[in-house]
């Protein structure tokens, strides 16, 4: 299984910061049980995870033994495990802090083996107005792809014993490859200049922001698709809020929120073209068309794969299969190889490592639809959509794509949609 620790990159002082240990993919065997430990410098606190509940309803359970705690009940069919940790920075004069994040089993020896660990480091901000932003529900850094939506949150809490008067808070999300034209800020925030803010015109709680008062401020953004011409810009979006008291600045970056990075996962596309003519106008299928109850049809189909910006590993493509096709085989590949998956019943595309010297991988392979009795004057759908999964090797991330859910209306094929309604006879 994987483990990693979302955790900001600057904690306030005298103020409860989160952090959190995920879980993921159990698919191979598991340890019993194991310890976690999260080590903190004199001056900080842990504050227990409210992990109890959802534990009740996991499986698993969470159980304290001095400054660490043990899970166990972990296995193969466990969901994806979030567990929050809470720290509090007290009598700490140091401007960064470290915590580790450790993870350990006992050995048939009694030692206590170590099998990951994390170090978080992180800024120590000592600041009345405490700003945080997190983005897709992750205070830390994380990889996106072209294309996907940012959904921005900047969450604010005034620490102090008084209040505060006329503030105006700022998202600055610097990258050429924001399309600003997609903005909705659901908190009617202003954009120039790749700055999003908002001040006590747009949102009336910011004239005044009274000792222990807390809110949020949210906007959603998409990220512009891969160009070659965007070769050379720098492949991050950095992010953060900041604000300022009466329209003049805190000085220094003290009215800084956490800074989040987010790496631009490789430019791979994954097609999908089910086809009676290919492209040449020529048959690849063969049967009637559109298909008969009891008689077969066979169509190709087609993938292609391309890929510019980074190396790729675990490259794989799965076309689940529903009751009324099969796989006929003739299969062409570039590279990698397709076969059938009969205990999952779906044809598999695995192409394993794929370097950016190859930008394009292509693969067909002939399937075959038997309409039943009860689909007839239906139009069945062929494909729910493929899905393409791989491993960007320069941000270490899952990429995943999905194609479009295709019929025996086969709309990819042109001279097929001349005679064809899609309609089983």
């Amino acid at each position: 299984f994987s483990a990693d620790v979302d955790y900001p990159s600057a904690a306030l002082s005298g103020a409860e910061n989160n952090l959190s240990l995920k879980l993921n993919n159990f698919d191979t065997p598991l340890l019993g049980q194991f310890k976690i430990e999260v080590v903190v410098p004199d001056g900080v606190s842990i504050i227990d995870p409210s992990a109890d509940q959802i534990a009740s309803s996991s499986g698993w359970s969470l159980t304290k033994a001095d400054n660490s705690w043990q899970l166990t009940g972990l296995n193969a069919s466990s969901t994806a495990l979030e567990i929050p940790f809470h720290f509090k920075v007290n009598n700490f004069n140091q401007n960064r802090l470290e915590i580790i994040v450790r993870l350990s089993y006992q050995g048939t020896d009694g030692k206590q083996l170590v099998f990951f660990e994390k170090r978080a480091d992180m800024d120590v901000i000592k600041n009345d107005l405490n700003l945080a932003l997190t983005i897709n529900g992750n205070q830390g850094d994380q990889a996106v792809n072209f294309g996907d939506t940012l959904n921005y949150v900047v969450s604010y809490t005034n620490q102090g014993a008084v209040s505060l008067n006329n503030i105006t808070v700022s998202a600055v999300a610097d990258s050429p490859f924001i399309d600003w034209s997609t903005l909705a800020a659901a908190s009617n925030g202003n954009l120039k200049d790749g700055v999003v803010t908002w001040t006590k015109n747009e949102v009336p709680a910011l004239a005044e922001i009274k000792s222990g008062q807390a809110g949020s401020l949210g906007f959603s953004v998409r990220l512009k698709k891969f160009s070659s011409t965007d070769l050379g810009n720098s492949f991050q979006v950095k992010s953060y809020a900041q604000f300022n008291i009466d329209d003049n600045a805190v000085s220094g970056t003290t009215n800084r929120s956490n800074v989040i990075n987010n790496n631009l996962n490789s430019d791979l596309s994954f097609s999908e073209k089910i086809l009676y003519f290919d492209e040449n106008n020529s048959p690849v299928g063969d049967g009637p068309l559109p298909p008969k109850v009891g008689e077969k049809t066979s169509v190709r189909v087609y993938w292609t794969l391309n890929n510019t910006l980074h190396d790729l590993d675990k490259v794989k493509v799965v076309f689940p299969l529903s009751p009324d096709t099969s796989f006929d085989g003739s299969v062409n590949v570039q590279a990698g190889t397709i076969y059938y998956d009969q205990a999952a019943n779906q044809v598999v595309w695995d192409l394993g490592r794929i370097p950016v010297s190859v930008p394009v991988v292509k693969g067909s392979f002939t399937l075959s639809l038997t309409p039943a009795p009860g689909d007839q004057n239906k139009i069945l759908v062929i494909s729910a959509g493929s899905k393409a999964t791989a491993l960007d090797l320069e941000n270490s991330a899952p990429i995943s794509l999905t194609s479009a859910p295709k019929t025996t209306k086969l709309e990819d094929d042109d001279i097929a949609a001349l005679s064809n309604s899609g309609r089983v006879q």
